[in-house]
């Protein structure tokens, strides 16, 4: 359940990446940044895939998530 969150994550770590950040304050800043640019869209996506995941916990009495496609959305 938490690679949802990994994924969402990485999304923000590959935008970080791109710019040369000196301090923490400028990190914070573009952290910040980053976040409030992510679309609606993509948002929701996520909240779907991860109450998808929860569904599936929840029918397999917190198995381990072996059968679940994990797709790429973003």
């Amino acid at each position: 359940v938490l690679g949802v969150f990994g994924c969402f994550w990485g999304y923000v770590k590959s935008k970080i990446y791109i710019a040369k950040l000196f301090t923490i304050d400028e990190l914070e800043s573009y952290i910040t940044h980053i976040i409030g640019q992510i679309p609606v869209e993509m948002l929701g996506r996520v909240i779907e895939n991860w109450k998808f995941r929860i569904d599936h916990i929840n029918r397999s009495y917190g198995q381990h998530l072996n059968d679940i496609i994990f797709k790429k959305y973003m």
